[in-house]
């Protein structure tokens, strides 16, 4: 897409022959897979300024920080325009009709037909978030509450709406208590007192911008030359914000709310009780501390510690509702920053990392969105163990295990590298939301479920501090990641023959040119070329987080089966050129300059200086410390996939911090040696558990310890990790027990960073 520098202008619905417009800002350049559908379609971000509803347009309070990012991205950027009170008869119920307009007519409209100033483009009906600062966060949230479908996520920077039934809402202020600013003169501004003057009684406006007189003298800030300018504030000042936003003026609800809060011997939860009790119902709906539920989308929070103008604890208190509703959300509170934070000539130097995340936080939320259905990303959940179900033709060691002992054992998908952008940053995020989502949302949808008939098993709840982790190969990657990254932490993370412990070993930056797992022929490059960089169009513009194992027969006698699924090969083969890092971490050429120093992995080394900063987070290697929860890691000692010098590395990294771990190494074994065989036999499963049982055991045993530890509120540091076989887990081998039971399938939401 042609860059341009100015944005289109187009008038979204007119009110009494008064145009609303928003402006559009297309992408700077054409956006990569992640930010254009297979339509052709790309995302967008819908932005509402702020101005405490009374003032502004679409161009003031304007967030170029974000409008570049986004727009960089590959992602259209629309600010708009909304009626302003008090106008009229206009409260905030006609916001609320304008916010849902706009979006009408982004997903009807816009690029539909006509000439654009710029190459032509289409919006994603399902791929808009919704952001906005200040009283524009507060269209964020009528957006969230109202819009269908609803927005892709929601950033709210600053946003009033959070909590309006705070004393900052309703009581008449007597000293200055705006950035220390003297206090306003009503008699300035009485033609907007109520009741209001005919002419701003007959009066639409939807476009009141920024404009100011000199100062009146030296270090005083400049003068309103728009008389709606100090309107909010001035509300505010008399208490009587809530009058002009729902319209109740006769009686006034701001002081029925005074009276309410003001009464004495009142315990906290019921007066705030008695004060929503004044809310008329009819004006719930533009009160979004009362709107929000499991439907509303993924929020992030910005706000200023320091807030003279919107108190922090309205963006704290509809945190506290998100988390309580099970809304993947994030809060981000800029230590020591009162309102417009970042608007300052500064803000770019002192905040660029805060914009950059939630530019991320967008993007991310946007992809998904673009991809859906296919982004949709599963985990299975095996109850503990209580009723007879019929076997499976899936091995389950663990699985088996943890369910004896009444541990629920799940099993989640992720998404797949390499498809559109997808790099080990975005497997971090669905490790983020998967456990998000068993800690917020997954009781309350068995509950439903149970409610519905549909559960399977008897029902159970998961205690969120009893959630450990485990994964082998790659999932032990991603088990140590919700180490590094999830908070709280899990109560242990098991970690079998798991990559990620030393990345920056030669086996992975190195080209091979002798057969190097389990002495199999090299891959032939040219069978896989789509998958290679740069990505062929179609794998480009793929999210997948499910792509099973497939076999056809083998080529002949001894030879392993042949993968049919293109994707199968393909670790190997990057391991084989020695690009594997390249699309792990998405940068195409760090693999030979890794290999062009040639030195150990020694934190201290120079290969460790080759890392951008931005990838550090994707290697646990780095990222250890007392913080980890206790791990325990098994590998075999033959190991040709991932070398045993893996773990053993990792391990010496959580000894030196501390961490309570213990090693178990598996003497002449190989990668995965702990599945049965393609289309294993009774007797495969027998002669498995005849070999590894103890070894199982004990892994089962230590997530048992570990998880009740947890439970109880026990911290252990550095005490031997005992080797027994659990209490209650059967020794003698069933090849009914060795396989999962039927399992219950969820698709999980992601959650913010």
């Amino acid at each position: 897409m042609s860059s341009t520098n100015s944005p289109l202008t187009l008038t979204y619905k007119t009110v009494k022959n008064v145009p609303i417009q928003l402006d559009v800002y297309p992408p700077t350049q054409a956006g990569d897979s992640t930010s254009v559908n297979g339509a052709g379609e790309i995302a967008a971000v819908l932005w509402f300024h702020g101005g405490g509803l009374t003032f502004g347009n679409r161009t003031n309070f304007f967030p170029k920080w974000l409008q570049t990012r986004v727009n960089d991205a590959g992602i259209a950027f629309i600010s708009a325009d909304y009626r302003l009170i008090p106008t009229g008869s206009i409260t905030a119920h006609d916001v609320v009709d304008d916010v849902k307009d706009a979006f009408v007519f982004l997903r009807d409209a816009l690029a539909a037909e006509g000439k654009l100033p710029f190459a032509k483009f289409r919006i994603d009906p399902k791929s808009i978030a919704v952001a906005g600062s200040s009283a524009g966060g507060t269209c964020a949230y009528f957006a969230a509450m109202h819009v269908e479908p609803k927005p892709a996520c929601v950033l709210s920077v600053f946003a009033t709406g959070g909590d309006l039934l705070i004393s900052h809402y309703f009581d008449p202020k007597t000293e200055p208590f705006f950035r220390g600013r003297p206090l306003l003169d009503p008699s300035q501004s009485q033609d907007y007192l109520y009741p209001l003057s005919p002419s701003v009684a007959s009066d639409i406006v939807a476009d009141s911008p920024l404009a100011f007189n000199p100062p009146a003298g030296p270090g005083l800030p400049p003068i309103p030359a728009n008389p709606r300018m100090p309107l909010a504030l001035l509300y505010l000042q008399l208490g009587t914000y809530l009058d002009y936003y729902t319209g109740e003026h006769e009686p006034s609800l701001s002081k029925a709310l005074r009276a309410a809060s003001a009464e004495a011997g009142s315990d906290p939860e019921a007066k705030r009780r008695k004060m929503r009790s004044l809310i008329p119902a009819k004006h719930s709906a533009i009160f979004p501390q009362f709107g929000v539920d499991s439907s509303w989308p993924a929020t992030l929070l910005i706000h200023g510690s320091d807030d003279t103008a919107v108190p922090v604890t309205e963006s704290q208190n509809i945190y506290e509702a998100l988390q309580r509703a099970g809304v993947p959300s994030c809060i981000k509170i800029v230590q020591g920053e009162d309102h417009f934070f970042e608007q300052t000539p500064d803000a770019e130097d002192i905040h660029g990392k805060l914009f950059d995340d939630a530019a991320s936080f967008l993007k991310r939320r946007l992809t998904i969105a673009l991809a859906s259905p296919a982004i949709a990303k599963e985990m299975d959940v095996y109850p503990p163990t209580r009723i007879t179900n019929p076997p499976s033709d899936v091995g389950a060691w663990l699985q088996r295990r943890v369910n004896d002992l009444g541990i629920a054992f799940i099993s989640a998908d992720y998404r797949l590298m390499p498809t559109g952008s997808i790099t080990a940053h975005d497997i971090i995020e669905d490790v983020k939301d998967a456990f998000a989502f068993l800690r917020t949302q997954f009781n309350s949808t068995l509950e439903v479920m149970d409610t519905q008939g549909l559960l399977p098993f008897e029902k159970f709840r998961l205690d969120p501090r009893g959630i450990a982790v485990a994964g082998s190969s790659a999932g032990g990657t991603a088990a140590y990641f919700a180490a590094m990254h999830v908070s709280p932490k899990p109560a242990a993370c098991l970690s079998i023959f798991a990559t990620g412990g030393d990345c920056l070993i030669p086996h992975y930056f190195t080209p091979k040119t002798e057969p190097f797992i389990r002495g199999r022929p090299l891959f032939d490059p040219s069978r896989s070329k789509d998958y290679l960089y740069p990505i062929a169009s179609s794998v480009a513009s793929e999210v997948i987080s499910d792509s099973p194992l497939a076999f056809n027969p083998p080529a002949g006698p001894g030879l392993p089966p042949l993968p049919t699924n293109p994707r199968m090969p393909l670790a190997l083969l990057y391991l084989q050129l020695g690009t594997y890092l390249d699309y792990y971490t998405g940068e195409h050429g760090l693999s030979e300059a890794l290999r062009a120093t040639k030195e150990g992995s020694d934190s201290t080394n120079p290969l460790r200086s080759l890392i951008p900063a931005k990838h550090l987070p994707l290697f646990p290697q780095f990222n250890v410390d007392a913080s980890w929860p206790p791990v325990l890691l098994i590998h075999g000692s033959e190991d040709t996939a991932v070398p045993v010098s893996e773990s053993k590395r990792m391990y010496e990294l959580l000894q030196e911090a501390g961490v309570l771990s213990r090693l178990t190494i598996v003497e002449g074994e190989d990668h995965f040696f702990d599945q049965a065989v393609v289309n294993p036999s009774e007797e495969d499963y027998k002669e498995r558990e005849r070999k590894f049982g103890k070894v199982f055991d004990d892994a089962a045993g230590f997530l048992n310890r570990r998880i009740d530890a947890a439970r109880s509120g026990q911290v252990e540091r550095q005490v031997p990790e005992p080797e027994c076989r659990p209490t209650k887990m059967r020794s003698s081998y069933s090849p009914h027990r060795q396989m999962p039971q039927r399992s219950l399938q969820f698709t999980y939401l992601p959650f913010c960073e």
